[in-house]
């Protein structure tokens, strides 16, 4: 019996909420303020293709199963207000880079060796990374996020501290979104990850930069995207991006059949997803 196809929708579980309820009062992750909630998504909706609605998912609150997570994981941990100031301009200018990449690949069969230059605003997209780990670390907000929360609402200030940004292309049909985890197993890896984020043609790694993984990037050959960043918010840079620098889907959480992901958000948080595919059953 297939199940990815759209009349088989109906044998798909309704399962579009994670954390928090509609309409409730709350604190949100980004002001703090003390508001109803509104619903946000992991990744922001409009970097998923419309059409990769119905997925199967291993949640570690869920269990296995096929849930229906509508372009995203639903978060309902940010106000109105600050929902909209991530969706316009920062998740729009995310979506536009991942869509013109996506566009890139779907030309052709096999990934060329050739780089791509592509044209975008990498400091609104920082703040849309960092906006998707706030929006999606239900109950491990606190004081030591404080940096990041001015980050995306004080838009002349900088990258906070030493946060890095990367990453590679993920030709996958497959979300992954991971919160707040140390790594353990990669050579000269971060001791802090603060989000990994993974979907159809991009995967993004928020880490802290420490003594031993100044050259993390280019050792694993992740795009190293923090050089891009300026505090000039809306300047323009050409992005390279070389399709044959790419990982198998599930790393890093995965390597050579080793877990390598250790810390406690990561075990009560990560969603894997990948989109369903028809049944032979």
């Amino acid at each position: 019996m297939g199940l990815g196809k759209a009349g088989d929708n109906m044998k798909v579980k309704s399962k579009v909420q994670v954390f928090g309820t509609k309409g409730e009062d709350a604190n949100c992750n980004l002001c703090n303020s003390k508001l109803k909630m509104s619903q946000a998504h992991v990744p922001p909706k409009s970097c998923v293709e419309q059409n990769k609605r119905g997925r199967g998912v291993s949640h570690y609150f869920w269990g296995e199963g096929k849930y229906n997570l509508q372009n995203g994981i639903h978060f309902y941990t940010l106000c109105k207000s600050c929902n909209g100031k991530l969706g316009d301009p920062f998740d729009k200018e995310l979506a536009s880079f991942s869509r013109t990449l996506r566009s890139k690949i779907h030309l052709f069969k096999y990934l060329p060796n050739y780089s791509w230059g592509i044209d975008c605003k990498p400091n609104l997209i920082a703040r849309s990374l960092v906006g998707a780990f706030l929006t999606g670390s239900r109950g491990c907000i606190d004081a030591s996020h404080r940096d990041l929360q001015h980050y995306i609402l004080n838009t002349i200030s900088g990258l906070p501290g030493n946060l890095k940004v990367g990453f590679w292309l993920h030709p996958y049909d497959s979300v992954i979104v991971k919160p707040d985890f140390i790594m353990a197993a990669p050579k000269r890896a971060p001791r802090h990850v603060l989000f990994i984020m993974k979907y159809f043609p991009l995967a993004w790694i928020l880490y802290y930069q420490d003594e031993g993984t100044a050259s993390f990037c280019k050792e694993h050959n992740i795009h190293d995207f923090s050089q891009y960043l300026s505090t000039d918010v809306d300047s323009i840079s050409r992005i390279s991006v070389y399709p044959k620098k790419y990982k198998h889907q599930y790393w890093p959480s995965t390597s050579d059949n080793i877990r390598i992901l250790i810390g406690e958000n990561v075990v009560n948080n990560a969603v894997l997803g990948s989109s369903l595919q028809a049944s032979s059953e």
